[in-house]
């Protein structure tokens, strides 16, 4: 039980990081606010699908003005990339919970009412050394695998992380209209004994439609 457990869960992990890994581009060429170009695939795995997959994204993230009047995103790239290694370590982590299923089924063989578990993989803090090859009775650490597969997602998505806060650097040529106040410009107009002149509204007017075309 405990071995198939072990086979299954590294089966099912290096899925999970392919998947993940599959969102990432090979590199992010950002041209303006309305042109950014990502390439997913080499010149030759084009040429062996035909032509390039569309990609849905794997989350949607809004670009939106914060108090500060500045541009920034509603969730912070490095906030998903922390989302995502949560659901990494906290996968490898429900595997320890698995209680075993012969305590349950025959309890009368087992002296302690305590809960007993399931062998299951964790991921150590740092790379287990390779076993020595001179050695042949020393076996590589079961665990070597997990935290080889938690850099390789954690490296991946590291890389979207540069090219989102270089995007938000192309909205800085908007900074002025950022920091209109529609309510303070409104307020000035509250008096009806103050109210602007047609010509001035006119004017007022064409030059907010420039600005339109310009923006």
């Amino acid at each position: 039980m405990e071995d198939t457990l072990l086979y299954m869960t590294e089966a099912s992990v290096k899925r999970f990081v392919a998947a993940i890994c599959e969102f990432v581009p090979i590199s992010t060429t950002i041209i303006n606010s309305n042109e950014v170009v990502n390439e997913y695939y080499s010149a030759e795995e084009i040429a062996a699908m035909g032509a390039p997959k569309v990609k849905m994204p794997l989350f949607d993230v809004d670009l939106t003005v914060g108090d500060d009047r500045k541009p920034k995103y509603s969730s912070s790239p490095k906030e998903v990339v922390s989302s995502i290694l949560t659901i990494f370590d906290n996968g490898i982590k429900s595997l320890s919970e698995i209680t075993q299923v012969e305590q349950k089924l025959l309890p009368h063989l087992f002296k302690t009412n305590a809960k007993m578990y399931l062998k299951a993989t964790h991921r150590p803090d740092f790379r287990p050394e390779e076993p020595n090859p001179d050695d042949l009775k020393e076996l590589p650490n079961e665990n070597t695998w997990v935290f080889d597969e938690f850099n390789k997602i954690r490296d991946a998505i590291a890389n979207i992380i540069e090219p989102m806060e270089k995007y938000l650097t192309t909205y800085a040529k908007y900074q002025k209209e950022y920091e209109i106040d529609p309510d303070k410009i409104m307020a000035q107009w509250a008096d009806p004994e103050d109210w602007p002149e047609v010509e001035v509204l006119k004017a007022d007017i064409i030059f907010h439609k420039a600005e339109e075309k310009r923006l």
